[in-house]
């Protein structure tokens, strides 16, 4: 089971902290927050700057190099990350995205194939919910030499009691 949280931003000011009460997280169904997420209306113009943005920060990255073509017995695929972006916006200018989710969800995709651990993308529209599990997982060998288990640890506090 995976339940969605939503809390207040952070507040800026004083005055942002008297309008905007603190709350504890609310939780509410993963369907309900990617429905949510999937009607902010798409602004063109302001994704393609940001993805020309977003451009410029990963040509400067000092892996881009391994990444497109990673040497002999690196763990992952080699992902690139320039034609990526370029492809995306390709996508955007040809009006294949009906909103700001699209987009967002193929650029943190491509972000995530690269999988070195210098490149990080977060939007503001991902930062709106955290994805949480219902049950946390561990592995757990009985002697230190025998292959490990898997077994449910404890219970998320984010799941209401029944």
């Amino acid at each position: 089971m995976l339940t969605t949280t939503v809390a207040n931003p952070p507040s800026n000011s004083p005055l942002e902290r008297f309008l905007i009460p603190s709350a504890p997280p609310a939780p509410i169904p993963p369907s309900l927050a990617i429905a949510c997420l999937q009607t902010v209306h798409l602004h063109k113009d302001a994704a393609l700057e940001q993805l020309r943005f977003l451009r410029a920060l990963v040509e400067w990255q000092s892996t881009i190099d391994y990444l497109k073509d990673p040497p002999k017995g690196y763990l992952s695929e080699g992902v690139d990350l320039v034609a990526g972006l370029e492809e995306i916006a390709r996508y955007l200018e040809e009006d294949r995205y009906d909103t700001d989710f699209g987009w967002l969800w193929d650029v943190e995709a491509l972000v995530a194939r690269a999988r070195d651990g210098h490149l990080v993308y977060k939007t503001l529209l991902w930062n709106l919910f955290t994805f949480v599990p219902g049950v946390q997982f561990v592995s757990v060998s009985k002697d230190g030499a025998e292959l490990p288990e898997i077994y449910v640890y404890g219970k998320s506090p984010h799941i209401a009691e029944k």
